[in-house]
């Protein structure tokens, strides 16, 4: 990185006039070191603008170089302030190695809003206005000779000069007088026999494309007829639509009507059915179901001991699974008689009724007490289970 009181203390070796020498000296040794410091960091911020955004304006290259320095401060810096010259890492980047300059110079005090760039940045494009020579780099035109003035500005607006569109503008010329050159007519010759006969090719590609798309079209069927047809399905699938809705809400209308014309038929039904269905409904699900909840289970049991091992043998039995068989036929009983309210004939009642309660099983068997619980063997019954298998699976051991 060029610093400014060594290149002053450089300029005062090559001038031949003492008196001059002498001033450049003094103004370098003039120089404080944190001023000295910021001139390096601003002169590698602008190294960096005229190298990477040429060509721009000043906003644009400020917003730019200040993005570089947020992203430099954020990751790069923190692991390259350590070093006295960029790591092998960073001086393959030469946006870093500027940052780095700068940073160094600075000791990381940089600027990183783009307004404070650009008031660093802002000679360059105050020079190129003016013609300066350090300026014309920010430009895309060539440096003019004229305005150049003294070997030493020219050595330090060197670093600014734009070297890829000098190499563009050299093999532009070379291109050209290869082209005038005896061999490079022949050879363009050759080239334009070439692309005649593969342009030829490319035209009769093209009219065999735009036969085969002709061909293709022709195929096809006739978008206004497919869009009339489309739009004859889809009113005919809204018509369908606005059926089904309605065949929907009639159903759920119609199942109400229907409900509520049953149930008044049931209430008027039961208003004019005979009193003792009532009786018995109410004797059944009440009071004989409270006196079975309440009947406390019977137990015997016969135990012998055996002459031969001496172990007690025997079984024991219990009126447990009656009751339950009971229960579960009152509950029977009671559905049976509430059906009873739909018979038209009202006569036959109570010789029903009598059948009911003299089907009713007794409570008094003795059977294998359930192994799975009562409540287990009454949930199959309900369930559908005849009372046969019931029995097997719950009190035969």
């Amino acid at each position: 990185m060029i610093d400014l009181a060594e290149l002053l203390e450089e300029a005062a070796l090559s001038v031949g006039n003492e008196q001059l020498a002498a001033r450049l000296r003094a103004f370098a040794a003039s120089i404080r070191p944190a001023e000295r410091g910021r001139a390096q960091r601003d002169l590698a911020l602008r190294q960096l603008a005229i190298e990477q955004y040429p060509g721009l304006d000043l906003q644009l290259v400020a917003d730019e170089v200040a993005t570089d320095v947020r992203r430099y401060a954020a990751a790069g810096w923190l692991l390259d302030r350590a070093y006295a010259v960029p790591r092998p890492e960073s001086a393959r980047d030469p946006v870093r190695v500027r940052l780095f300059e700068a940073f160094k110079a600075s000791d990381g005090k940089v600027p990183v809003s783009p307004k404070q760039v650009a008031r660093i940045l802002k000679p360059l494009f105050e020079q190129q206005k003016s013609g300066h020579a350090e300026g014309v780099a920010m430009s895309r035109k060539a440096i003019s000779s004229r305005r150049v003035k003294g070997q030493d500005r020219m050595n330090a607006s060197a670093l600014k000069f734009d070297q890829k569109a000098a190499d563009a503008r050299k093999a532009e010329r070379l291109l050209e007088a290869v082209a005038a050159s005896g061999p490079g007519k022949e050879a363009a010759a050759k080239l334009a026999a070439q692309d005649l006969v593969e342009r030829k090719r490319l035209v009769g590609e093209l009219e065999g494309l735009e036969g085969e798309e002709l061909a293709a079209r022709q195929d096809l069927a006739d978008p206004a007829q497919l869009k009339e047809e489309l739009t004859a399905l889809r009113a005919r699938v809204r018509e369908l639509e606005i059926k089904l809705g309605a065949s929907t809400t009639g159903k759920v209308a119609l199942s109400f009507s229907f409900q509520a014309r049953r149930d008044e038929l049931h209430r008027r039904l039961r208003q004019t059915a005979h009193p003792a269905i009532a009786a018995f409904v109410h004797q059944m699900r009440y009071e004989e179901m409270d006196k079975l909840r309440k009947e406390q289970p019977r137990e015997a049991s016969t135990w012998t001991r055996s002459a031969v091992t001496g172990k007690r043998v025997g079984n024991s039995s219990s009126n447990l699974a009656s009751i339950v068989i009971r229960m579960h036929a009152v509950r029977r009983a009671a559905d049976d008689a509430e059906a009873l309210y739909l018979q038209p004939d009202q006569s036959t009642v109570p010789a029903q009724l009598g059948e009911l309660l003299r089907n009713l099983p007794d409570i008094d068997e003795m059977r294998p007490s359930p192994q799975y619980g009562s409540h287990h063997l009454l949930t199959d019954l309900v369930n559908g289970m005849e009372l046969k298998a019931a029995l097997a699976k719950h009190c035969e051991k």
